[in-house]
């Protein structure tokens, strides 16, 4: 599996041999090998300096107070 990057972001993962993946390179910033990462990042990822994390999602607001108090 390969995860084709833009903007420091993980745009598409691919299944394809190294050769293939590497005729997508000229379209994208990184075309990057993650066949053997765990957790392995998935479309939505942050890649940077080599590193990939999960998008960090914002915790849920807060319930509304109920009506009338």
């Amino acid at each position: 599996q390969f995860a084709l990057i833009n903007n420091n972001l993980v745009e598409n993962i691919i299944e394809a041999t190294q050769e293939v993946a590497d005729t997508f390179k000229p379209d994208w910033q990184a075309v990057i090998d993650i066949t053997s990462l765990d957790p392995a990042p998935s479309i939505g990822w942050s890649y940077s300096n080599g590193v990939f994390a999960p998008p960090v999602v914002p915790p849920a607001p807060p319930a509304p107070a109920p009506a009338g108090k």
